[in-house]
């Protein structure tokens, strides 16, 4: 049977609290057919970060999924799966003879032609991540944890402005490391481990 939506927002006029769903959700999860029984889940992408950091003579397109969750939720287990999965799939670092980083290595291009620049550009994929909030948003709450870590305000502006390491929390660079297809070490996902 189809997951209960259990997301809610609270009307800022009346002070109610609604289901937080759009009408292609709602059709989608109300649809007999597109019963989660079957084995399959539908669902959406709360937040897709991209920034341009430079580096000398090279501009990288820095992207990161992020799923959101509030009120203190946490990820169901399909969504940590999903997750899981999207994450060793879309990351595109590269192993150096010095730096060893297993699991989170995925086979994504490091190039990747721009619609808006009209050609190819360097992309970073960071990967999936996850911010729990205790609130409905970061104004609202008393504690934001970023892939389990408490974190302040400071730390999740800079981690959406792209200047913090999504991993690691330390300052991004664009720099490379050898070669210019050699991409910096990132560190531990909220995954927890060996893929």
């Amino acid at each position: 049977m189809t997951r209960v939506f259990n997301q809610t927002i609270t009307c800022p006029h009346c002070g109610k609290d609604h289901r937080a769903e759009s009408a292609f959700s709602s059709w989608v999860r109300d649809h007999p057919q597109m019963d989660s029984a079957n084995g399959h889940a539908v669902c959406d992408i709360d937040c897709d970060v991209q920034q341009i950091i430079s580096h000398k003579f090279k501009d990288v397109e820095v992207l990161m999924l992020i799923e959101i969750k509030t009120r203190g939720a946490d990820l169901t287990a399909s969504q940590r799966d999903t997750l899981a999965m999207y994450n060793q799939l879309v990351r595109n670092r590269r192993a150096t003879p010095t730096k060893k980083v297993r699991w989170q290595s995925g086979t994504a291009p490091l190039l990747a032609y721009s619609t808006q620049k009209q050609r190819r550009v360097w992309v970073r994929m960071l990967g999936c991540h996850v911010l729990r909030l205790s609130g409905t948003s970061p104004g609202d709450s008393t504690w934001m944890k970023w892939d389990g870590q408490l974190v302040d305000m400071r730390v999740l502006i800079g981690l959406l402005q792209g200047r913090l390491d999504p991993d690691t929390l330390a300052p991004l660079s664009a720099r490379s490391h050898h070669r210019q297809a050699e991409l910096p070490l990132l560190g531990m996902l909220f995954f927890g481990g060996a893929a």
